[in-house]
């Protein structure tokens, strides 16, 4: 029967709005912990990332005034 079906797809459903709404929340309190807007949640990783970013333009450009 078609409705048999229905109480697993709601499960499924629940379960998922449910851990996006605990993701959004864990989210959200972490950042308030960390003093930091949502969407700028650094880590030492991205730091470090950044920081190689920058290292790298600079030799980057550095070698392209070298080379001309």
């Amino acid at each position: 029967m078609p409705y048999q079906v229905l109480p697993g797809l709601v499960v499924i459903s629940v379960a998922f709005s449910l851990m996006g709404v605990g993701f959004g929340a864990v989210n959200k309190w972490q950042a308030r912990n960390n003093h930091q807007s949502k969407l700028e949640l650094l880590t030492d990783w991205d730091r470090m990332m950044d920081e190689r970013d920058r290292k790298l333009a600079a030799r980057a450009e550095a070698f392209s005034k070298a080379n001309q």
